[in-house]
């Protein structure tokens, strides 16, 4: 598959090269395209130390949050609307992620940060 030529790539890149590479990431459609299956290139990263993040949980839902934390290593999730539906999660009591971002999808105004 591809991401895992990529996830060589961004290991070689940083640590052969010495170039700065600050993660690995997953974005784009959720529904139909799952993180794993894109597992191997994840576990290519972890075992290799660079951090991964994974857009889930948006279109998806929380099942995809729970697949990107537990089955992919994610160290950080972006988008994640469905993060809080821990009912629909089972175990994210013990497995969260370190950081969740606001979804990009989200008008600025509707934002609770935004300023009055």
């Amino acid at each position: 598959m591809a991401s895992l030529e990529v996830a060589r790539l961004a290991e070689s890149l940083a640590h052969e090269k010495g170039l700065p590479v600050v993660g690995f990431d997953l974005a784009g459609a959720e529904s139909g395209f799952p993180a794993e299956d894109h597992r191997e290139a994840f576990e290519y990263t972890h075992d290799h130390f660079i951090r991964k993040t994974i857009h889930a949980g948006e279109a998806y839902g929380p099942e995809s949050i729970f697949q990107a934390i537990t089955d992919c290593h994610a160290n950080r999730i972006g988008h994640g609307t469905h993060l809080f539906a821990t009912d629909r999660i089972h175990g994210s009591e013990t497995r969260m992620p370190t950081s969740t971002i606001l979804p990009s999808t989200s008008p600025a105004s509707e934002s609770p940060w935004r300023s009055a």
